[in-house]
């Protein structure tokens, strides 16, 4: 007869995988070990590397900017008069 298993109770993470904290800050894992990784401190456990959560707060709150808002403006759509020209320059 199999050992019945105790309920295990929650307990609060400390740590996350790398997994984990790349999902946190709403990235691949790729772009995680590329652009993140470099400038945080990890925990090595043998092969497996954990990460604090402040950690990845204090890399959030250093590279933290404001969008230049021209960069972000979306080129405006040409007028229905503008866009006809090319074509009727073309038929005469």
């Amino acid at each position: 007869m199999p050992k019945p298993q105790r309920p295990l109770n929650s307990v609060q993470r400390h740590t996350y995988t790398k997994h984990e904290a790349a999902a946190s800050l709403g990235m691949s894992i790729d772009t995680f070990e590329r652009r993140v990784m470099p400038f945080i401190k990890v925990i090595r456990v043998g092969q497996i590397v954990l990460i604090r959560p402040i950690e990845l707060e204090r890399w959030a709150r250093e590279n933290q900017r404001y969008i230049d808002r021209a960069a972000c403006r979306l080129p405006a759509k040409p007028s229905a008069k503008t866009a006809k020209a090319p074509l009727i320059a073309r038929l005469l």
